[in-house]
């Protein structure tokens, strides 16, 4: 047995059926599908985010940030200082159509942020302002 170590858009196991018992072992199954029709492949395309808006912007503890997808799945969010560094990074679940993620800003400092949201082939990015 063999723990999966590829990132999510690399791995190579989509509709497998992996079921593990309590102290029994693993059951592996090509065979019988999930039935879990709410996620779409990765995009290919690079307008399949669009309409990035950050508010209120600036911000001072929390904000949101608001966009179009034209596919259900997940998408990194990704917010990188003046320097290039990350200083917050997470993956969120969306759904094709209007989606918000709020973001916590009381570990950033005082600055000039850039956000970015990517999925697949996809990217947007937007500038935040953070003043406490």
């Amino acid at each position: 047995m063999r723990q999966q170590s590829s990132p999510w858009t690399e791995a190579k196991n989509s509709g497998m059926l992996f079921l593990g018992t309590y102290g029994r072992g693993m059951w592996k199954s090509g065979t019988y599908t999930l039935g879990v029709h709410d996620v779409d492949p990765l995009p290919t395309r690079s307008d399949a985010i669009s309409g990035l808006k950050v508010y209120p912007n600036p911000m001072k503890f929390e904000g949101s940030i608001e966009f179009e997808t034209s596919f259900s799945g997940n998408v990194d969010l990704a917010v990188y200082d003046i320097n290039g560094r990350i200083v917050l990074s997470k993956q969120e679940r969306i759904v094709r159509g209007s989606n918000n993620i709020r973001i916590n800003t009381t570990r950033l400092q005082t600055g000039t942020y850039y956000a970015t949201i990517t999925s697949g082939d996809s990217r947007q990015v937007a500038k935040i302002m953070v003043f406490k």
